[in-house]
């Protein structure tokens, strides 16, 4: 980051240049393993790249925004995980209420009850398949440049393009099952968990999930 902002101007005219006739690659990450709550393979892109992350994310965000349900919680703007924690309690306390009311007796005799389905996709972000992602994104972007970028940055292999700096031991990542990591998942599958850019496409990912359960 500093290094970057040392001759910001330039760095960023230079990084302009290279987007607009696309020369524009993404660089060297730094590979690292955290281990709380759960250890988990982490790839800190460069600072360049953060920039364009951010770029795309601002073109890509609001057109999603528009799409993504109201209960999609995670990694979004005025979200968080107690407001989807509070939202729950609301349906609950809204549920129970209705089993109070006059429907109560026709519930007990049929046997229906209010419930509620907690789920986990095993080793979700190394299972993403990538051509899927950008499929669908080209459902609903049709801007070339934008298309181009999105392109550059679903397929970019940070674990092998550019080998990673590595910040943690090696016998970190060797704790790591091997369909958790980006160094041995099959070509093709998975995005880097640290980018912004992750967070988002991980989104579009799973809201055909979303709207094919409401």
């Amino acid at each position: 980051h500093m290094k970057f902002a040392e001759n910001l101007e330039a760095n960023l005219l230079n990084l302009e240049r290279r987007l607009q006739n696309h020369t524009y690659k993404p660089g060297r990450s730094i590979a690292f393993i955290v281990q709380n709550p759960k250890i988990r393979e982490i790839f800190a892109a460069d600072f360049a790249d953060r920039v364009v992350h951010h770029l795309l994310y601002n073109y890509l965000s609001p057109v999603y925004e528009r799409q993504f349900i109201y209960d999609s919680w995670a990694c979004r703007k005025d979200k968080w995980t107690h407001g989807a924690m509070f939202r729950l309690l609301e349906f609950a306390c809204k549920l129970e209420r209705e089993r109070e009311r006059e429907r109560e007796r026709e519930r007990e005799r049929r046997g229906l009850r209010p419930f509620f389905l907690k789920m986990d996709i095993k080793s979700f972000f190394t299972s993403i398949d990538q051509k899927v992602l950008y499929d669908l994104i080209g459902k609903k972007i049709k801007n070339k440049e934008i298309l181009w970028l999105t392109k550059t940055i679903i397929f970019h292999d940070c674990a092998h393009d550019i080998p990673p700096k590595i910040q943690s031991q090696t016998s970190l990542f060797d704790k790591l099952p091997r369909d958790k990591s980006l160094f041995t998942v099959a070509r093709g599958k998975g995005l880097p968990i640290g980018n912004l850019t992750s967070q988002f496409f991980a989104n579009v990912y799973m809201n055909e999930l979303d709207q094919f359960a409401k």
